[in-house]
């Protein structure tokens, strides 16, 4: 009898270990717009940009592969992206995946 109840017991505690990642919350993260973010550009320079990034603009001839991992990012549904000329002569593909 004493052997069951641990066993229960012990049953028990497991399944709550076990559970309880599957109900924890985390604490949410408060946004800062004074935060001021620095990047290094293309030529060595450091340029800083101080509140929340409204536009991206993606040049160069290769404008396309960045372009497409900007996509990837939840954010870039919210800003407004600036592309260089992509077509090549065989049409631009962006009013298919972001249709304005």
């Amino acid at each position: 009898m004493k052997l069951k109840l641990s066993r229960i017991l012990l049953t028990l505690v497991c399944v709550f270990l076990v559970s309880l990642p599957l109900v924890a919350q985390g604490v949410a993260e408060s946004s800062k717009s004074s935060e001021v973010r620095t990047a290094i550009d293309a030529l060595g320079r450091e340029v800083s940009v101080s509140g929340d990034l409204e536009r991206i603009l993606v040049v160069g001839r290769a404008a396309v592969m960045p372009a497409d991992a900007l996509f990837l990012f939840p954010a870039a549904k919210d800003m407004e992206i600036v592309l260089a000329k992509t077509d090549q002569g065989l049409g631009d593909y962006f009013d298919l995946i972001r249709p304005e």
